[in-house]
């Protein structure tokens, strides 16, 4: 190939192209070698060749033209020097869109065989112009129907079939009329095309259409615009037609939508005010109940005087009663403050391992019945975590007093570790060996007031108020954790939360580029 291409460069071929250009009148020249190959080519190539000069050079003749009416090769090896051969052919542009054109051939002396491609301009145009349009169409989600000027269906968009439920094929060349759904949308439609015809307004134009599933009809809006040109053939309308059924149920969705949003903001309202009426009602008993347990306590250290044994039993249950009431109150009261947001956390470092030297763990540990063992593990490498240390106390004395009440013997255990290495947060589990849940309770053990079902329970103290799991996943949420329980009957349960580690906030404040440290803020199991 490079001899040849050096080859078309000498004066001959110079020579040979000038003798073309009486034939040219503007159109594709080309250069060929004896095997039909390509060589060159004009660069007004682009005018009407979907394709790159470096995909065009060393291709087939035959590629590039279909010839209708004799063999390429064979015009080229029957042309004799200096001779002109003029063929019909068609012209394929790429794209699989093919061209009326015509081929002029001249055979020079060296072997070069030059010629002229003179291709339909208009007949490019049109057809890029209605491949483009006829993409834009099919592409709509609204019917369109293209007519003739006697209403005869041409054809039809991809939305008409998924839409009527009629397949083009089967509506090529029937009228228009036979998806109308009565004479009445027929008169309509005749009335739409006069006044299109004529240059009318023709849009807005209530139908309805018949849908071929069930026979039913689907309301419309149509519009027609009218289709002139200097070809007959191609004459008509453009019928556009949009779901009126659509629309109406988009504006009745929009309706619903609307009254929704008002019925939520309306239940919101209404749960605030129970919020604050039971926040309000709990803060006023903490007064009497606490001035209550005072004297009481006073009577039963003998302050008023020396109580016999059966008195000072009955002080004690008093002050017992109270002091459960006051738990009551206060555990309604952070129920309420969660739910309205009114609880702020106290963010900073904790260590884990001081942790478990807390009082009130401390005291928990003391609490503990005879026969159960009570451990606080912190896996080697745990880090300080971010969390509000008076809160993740309250987690903890929680979980634990529940496992206390409903474990008889064995042990209860704290663990706390990191899944992996480059984890952002760190698991905490309660294990114990108790009388373990079933599976029913375990799908409503973290509802406000639901209380675990005590049939196979043996100790006194299984009462309590319903609301600890509900304050712990409120409080573990509130941190940016997760919290879950894992339980068998007769083998005890595991409740387990996450935390995040010490500086995962400022991370993701400070470090916007980094899309990992962006996802740490999700938790994990």
């Amino acid at each position: 190939m490079a001899g040849n291409t050096s080859g078309i460069q000498n004066a001959a071929f110079s020579e040979a192209m000038l003798n073309m250009l009486r034939y040219a009148k503007g159109e594709i020249l080309l250069a060929l070698d004896e095997k039909g190959r390509i060589l060159w080519i004009s660069d007004n190539y682009t005018n009407a060749i979907n394709l790159t000069k470096e995909n065009i050079i060393g291709l087939d003749i035959e590629d590039f033209l279909t010839i209708k009416e004799n063999h390429i090769y064979q015009m080229v090896a029957d042309a004799k020097n200096d001779e002109i051969l003029v063929s019909k052919a068609v012209l394929n542009v790429g794209n699989n869109v093919l061209l009326d054109a015509e081929i002029t051939i001249y055979k020079n002396g060296n072997g070069l065989v030059p010629c002229i491609v003179n291709y339909n301009k208009e007949k490019i145009l049109l057809d890029n112009i209605r491949a483009n349009f006829d993409n834009v169409i099919n592409l709509s989600g609204d019917i369109i129907i293209a007519i003739d000027s006697m209403g005869y269906i041409k054809s039809a968009n991809y939305s008409t079939e998924d839409i009527l439920g009629f397949r083009i094929a089967e509506l090529l060349g029937k009228h228009i009329n036979v998806i109308c759904y009565e004479s009445r949308d027929q008169s309509l439609l005749e009335e739409g095309m006069i006044n299109a015809k004529h240059g009318k307004l023709a849009n807005r134009i209530k139908v309805n259409m018949l849908c071929k599933r069930g026979n039913t009809k689907l309301p419309c809006d149509l519009s027609i615009n009218s289709i002139i040109g200097q070809d007959v053939n191609m004459n008509g309308f453009l019928i556009s037609a949009r779901e009126l059924a659509t629309k109406e149920s988009n504006e009745l969705l929009s309706e619903n939508l609307e009254h929704v949003e008002k019925e939520i903001e309306k239940l919101k309202s209404e749960s605030d005010l129970k919020t604050q009426f039971i926040y309000n009602i709990s803060h006023d008993l903490k007064t009497p109940i606490t001035n209550i347990r005072g004297f009481a306590k006073l009577l039963y250290e003998g302050e008023f005087g020396t109580l016999n044994d059966e008195q000072k039993n009955y002080v004690k249950i008093i002050i017992d009663e109270s002091e459960r009431f006051t738990k009551l109150v206060q555990e309604i009261l952070d129920v309420a403050k969660l739910s309205s947001g009114k609880i702020k956390l106290d963010l900073q470092g904790v260590d884990l391992v001081q942790l478990g030297e807390n009082p009130s763990i401390k005291a928990l540990k003391e609490s503990m019945p005879k026969g159960v063992e009570f451990s606080w593990n912190v896996e080697y490498g745990v880090p300080t975590i971010t969390a509000d240390p008076n809160r993740l106390i309250q987690i903890f004395v929680n979980l634990i007093g529940n496992a206390i009440k409903f474990t008889e013997k064995g042990s209860i255990g704290v663990n706390i570790y990191k899944k992996a290495k480059a984890a952002k947060y760190v698991n905490i589990e309660v294990k114990d060996t108790g009388i373990g849940i079933s599976a029913e309770d375990r799908k409503k053990i973290f509802k406000k007031f639901y209380q675990v079902q005590r049939d196979r329970l043996t100790m006194q103290e299984g009462s309590g108020t319903g609301l600890g799991l509900s304050i712990v996943n409120e409080i573990v949420k509130l941190h940016g954790g997760r919290v879950g329980l894992e339980s068998e009957l007769g083998k005890g349960s595991t409740f387990w939360f996450t935390l995040p580690i010490a500086g995962t906030k400022k991370i993701k404040k400070h470090r916007d580029d980094s899309k990992e440290d962006e996802k740490i803020i999700e938790p994990q199991a």
